[in-house]
């Protein structure tokens, strides 16, 4: 609706009021337009078609564009426009065009004395210390901010690994030691938002945080680094200071991919450990005909869904592309997240009777380590240490069944040989420790012996004394291995479904820890003999790489991960498995229910691409690659947890912490999630932020509802398109629905339902009172998808109220001619005419 308030605040040139007014005309020809102010530029307009994109022709939309600001009348408020194009499945800018209105001059405003351009329009800049690998793909990832990037290096590059790199730069590289604060004025370091330092030295990378931080200590500092606690350190001391080891944020990736199982994905919330799982749905389990919607609970969140038939689509944002009503079949893929301990139950309905059964034994055990846990905290320490260790364990069987053999036999001495009770306990004593010569050579002669007691004597000192050298022999041993643990043997070789790393650098070490922990058998082939001993529980194969695949029943194994230093090395190690693994086949060696997974670690993204067609079944990532977004996306302020790979993707778990001048602040989780495109999956406000009163898990999965405030820390999942889109505030475009409800059976459910339609809406309370207290009426929202639906659902659960929730044609905005032939106009009213199906109660 156009109210005079809307077409004022248009004239001046307001972000907000522009992107209503054109969204009213544009959005039923599939183009969602956003206004907003860029420090560079000034007021632009950015135009994004959600189909193809030859409806977002430039000499049809300029002079459309053109003619309709200046219809508005803006008197000058507006006096130039930067227009550019996008299509919502590509990252890249279409084009690029400036509007004038009146006496306005293009031309940007010139620099003062100091150097400095007004504050309107003075750009974000970013320095990148060191043009190496990660160096060059931190420069693309900042890009993709459109950010102002300069870059420091010792020497410039004599070959690109990135050849559009010097062409991202926008200015051309400063040669020097980025240490020496002369080299850092020149970069103008003063005026920058963040500094990456990435060198290959990571000595030279934390010397130069600490020059910048005393030249410009506001610039956010993003380091390489893998000295934890010197990082910890100088993050306390410097506040704005982040740093991250390039090695370990790709090796759980590495680790992922080689398990080859449903989990893809794996991090930490404040030690709360989540995993994403993908897996396909079988025909029936629990999930067959299961709702999307019911995935949006406390416990998980559905984060992709692929129909059955249908192959991935890359090129296109992961989050949110299946309706909200959609119902999960059989042989669809879902991907979800969820707390590793409450994984539900998707198995099929039908539990076997021996898992009824192994699960009632198992539940009888807790409960009987409960009640035995009821008899004091003594006997339950005891046995928890005596269950600790296995010598600890043999000691305690001994001791039981030396006191068992002695109570039988002094019983049997008392009965049998009628000697007293102290008599008889004592004789027994001596013969558990081995005395059997001396009881029966010291008895009274006048006291007959049976020969059977003689020899159950006889045999409790034998055992006694096997019992008393094994547990001696034992401990010697304990003793032996303590003090020369390095002559411990390691396992051995596992001989099939184990996963064989090639390389125990950094990445190799932290890939075969991760596998361990996990209790996956796993072997490593290393040509380095001093590695060997860096991880003592890992078998190791020392030598040639090439020779070592004879040695690690490569067959049999489940997946390999080439990890070495060399990315060539790494390539040709994967296809000679490769080979080999086929040539087994062929013979019929051995009968592989699946293939062969193959790692491969690389350091171009071009390279990973291109090996996608030369060894399909291969799964290569680049290492740098996957850093250098989390590097980008710390270097706006934002803590990375971790990453993951998703549908081609890079997906960061990013932690926000809101402030005043945020593009998060005040607004609804719903807007964060379907406006900006990404998964909020932890949300604590202030108010608990340092109350012990709760559990961590009470924040996970939060509600559409909550409201972001100052000092609330929000965690999400998001790609390096989605952090973008959060830093400038690019909202996707939401649907006008009209609300029409109908006069209750019982009036006592307004003041509920007044209630979900602000909480979800977002619109105000009082305007939702309003509305429901002067019944029948219609109401016009502007809601996502996800949203509407979730309000339809918790309206529609009142059973007293009448509701009906559609989707509808948003009237053309009357300063604006008209866009596209008739028959194009017909086509997308018919394409708004869908809606959600109607619930009247």
């Amino acid at each position: 609706m156009i109210t005079a308030d809307l077409l004022d605040s248009a004239k001046q040139g307001d972000p907000q009021s522009l992107s209503q007014l054109l969204n009213q005309s544009l959005q039923r020809f599939g183009i969602a337009a956003q206004a907003f102010v860029d420090h560079t530029h000034g007021l632009t307009i950015q135009l994004e078609a959600t189909g193809g994109a030859e409806i977002l022709q430039p000499e049809r939309i300029l002079p459309w564009l053109q003619q309709g600001i200046e219809r508005l009348g803006s008197n000058g408020a507006i006096p130039t426009i930067r227009v550019l194009a996008r299509c919502r499945e590509q990252s890249e800018v279409l084009w690029v065009e400036h509007l004038e209105f009146g006496n306005a001059s293009s031309q940007e405003p010139e620099p003062d004395s100091v150097g400095h351009l007004p504050l309107p329009y003075q750009r974000d800049r970013f320095l990148v210390c060191g043009l190496g690998r990660l160096g060059q793909h931190c420069v693309v990832a900042l890009k993709a901010f459109q950010v102002n990037v300069v870059a420091i290096d010792l020497t410039y590059p004599s070959v690109w690994q990135i050849e559009a790199v010097p062409s991202l730069l926008d200015e051309d590289p400063i040669l020097g030691d980025c240490r020496s604060e002369s080299v850092l004025l020149q970069a103008q370091i003063h005026r920058c938002r963040a500094a990456l330092l990435v060198t290959q030295d990571e000595s030279i990378n934390l010397e130069a945080a600490i020059t910048i931080h005393k030249i410009n200590p506001h610039v956010r500092l993003v380091v390489r680094s893998s000295k934890q606690n010197l990082n910890r350190l100088l993050e306390r001391r410097l506040t704005n200071f982040v740093a991250y080891d390039p090695t370990e944020l790709p090796a759980t990736a590495f680790s992922l991919a080689a398990l080859g199982e449903d989990t893809i994905g794996a991090f930490n919330v404040d030690d709360l450990p989540l995993q994403v799982v993908r897996r396909t749905v079988q025909p029936g389990e629990v999930l067959d005909q299961f709702s999307s919607y019911r995935f949006h609970r406390r416990a998980m969140r559905l984060l992709h869904y692929q129909k059955q038939g249908r192959s991935s689509s890359n090129s296109g944002e992961p989050f949110f592309s299946w309706n909200p009503n959609t119902l999960i079949h059989a042989g669809d893929v879902i991907t979800y997240i969820e707390r590793v301990e409450s994984r539900p139950n998707f198995a099929v309905s039908q539990t076997s009777v021996w898992e009824q059964l192994r699960q009632r034994l198992s539940s009888f055990t807790i409960l009987r380590r409960l009640q035995d846990f009821n008899l004091g905290n003594t006997t339950n320490h005891l046995l928890t240490w005596i269950q600790e260790n296995q010598l600890r364990r043999n000691i305690a069987l001994a001791a039981t069944l030396a006191l068992v053999m002695g109570i039988n036999t002094s019983a049997i001495l008392r009965s049998e040989v009628g000697v007293s009770w102290p008599r008889a306990i004592q004789t027994s004593l001596v013969l558990l420790m081995g005395g059997f010569g001396d009881v029966f050579g010291g008895l009274n002669e006048e006291l007959p012996v049976a020969p059977w007691v003689m020899g159950l004597s006889f045999l409790t000192s034998l055992i006694s004394a096997i019992f008393v050298l094994g547990v001696f022999g034992l401990v010697a041993d304990a003793m032996l291995s303590a003090r020369f643990e390095f002559l411990q043997n390691r396992p051995p070789i596992p001989d099939q479904d184990h996963v064989v790393v090639f390389g125990l650098g950094r990445v190799g070490r932290k890939v075969a820890a991760f596998l361990l922990q996990r209790q996956q058998p796993v072997v490593a082939i290393t040509q380095n003999p001093e590695q060997e001993a860096l991880l003592p529980k890992l078998p190791v194969v020392v030598g040639n790489f090439l020779e070592g695949l004879t040695q690690v029943s490569l067959v049999k194994a489940k997946s390999v991960v080439m990890v070495t230093e060399d990315q060539l090395l790494n390539l040709e190690l994967g296809l000679t498995a490769h080979d080999l693994v086929h040539q087994a086949l062929l013979n019929q060696e051995w009968i592989r229910e699946l293939p062969l997974g193959i790692v491969i670690r690389t350091y171009d993204q071009t390279f990973s691409a291109n090996l996608a067609n030369l060894l399909p079944e291969a799964k290569a990532f680049s290492a740098y690659a996957l850093s250098a977004e989390a590097f980008a996306g710390a270097a706006f302020g934002e803590n990375i947890l971790g990453l993951f790979r998703l549908q081609d993707h890079t997906i960061l778990v990013t932690e926000y912490h809101i402030e005043a001048n945020d593009t998060l602040n005040g607004r609804l989780l719903s807007h964060v999630a379907y406006g900006y495109g990404v998964v909020p999956i932890f949300y604590q406000s202030a108010k608990h932020a340092h109350t012990q009163l709760r559990e961590v898990s009470d924040f996970l999965m939060p509600s559409d509802t909550e409201r972001l405030g100052i000092g609330d820390r929000l965690i999400v999942l998001a790609t390096i398109n989605g952090l973008r889109r959060i830093e400038r505030g690019e909202l996707a475009l939401a649907q006008t629905w009209q609300l029409t409800v109908l006069k209750p059976k019982n009036s006592s459910v307004l003041f509920e339902a007044s209630r979900i339609l602000h909480n979800v809406s977002g619109c105000g309370l009082r305007t939702a009172r309003d509305f429901l207290d002067h019944l029948p009426g219609k109401m016009q929202l502007q809601l996502y998808n996800f949203q509407a639906y979730d309000l339809w659902q918790r309206l529609g659960d009142m059973k007293q109220l009448p509701i009906r929730l559609e989707r509808i044609k948003s009237a053309a905005m009357d300063s604006f001619p008209s866009l596209g032939s008739g028959e194009e106009r017909q086509e997308s009213d018919s394409i708004m005419t869908n809606r959600f199906p109607e619930r009247i109660c």
